[in-house]
């Protein structure tokens, strides 16, 4: 896992977007949203990697994707 993805796996913990998913489904969850940011918004990946940062604008997409992603699962 790369450092972009730990960053995004531990903001979706803090943030509390986990708090609602089930201990044995947090694994899938990482990686399904991992695949969603991957093949839908890469440069959030990509932005985290190369400044080393989570800038308010990237934070702002990430949140949406994760938004989109657990209301899809519903």
């Amino acid at each position: 896992m790369t450092v972009a993805e730990q960053v995004i796996s531990v903001f979706t913990g803090v943030r509390g977007y986990l708090d609602d998913v089930e201990l044995t489904e947090i694994k899938k969850f990482e990686h399904e949203i991992l695949e969603k940011i991957k093949n839908e918004k890469n440069e959030i990946l990509s932005t985290i990697q190369t400044t080393g940062k989570l800038e308010k604008e990237v934070e702002d997409s990430l949140i949406q994707i994760i938004q989109e992603y657990k209301k899809a699962k519903k």
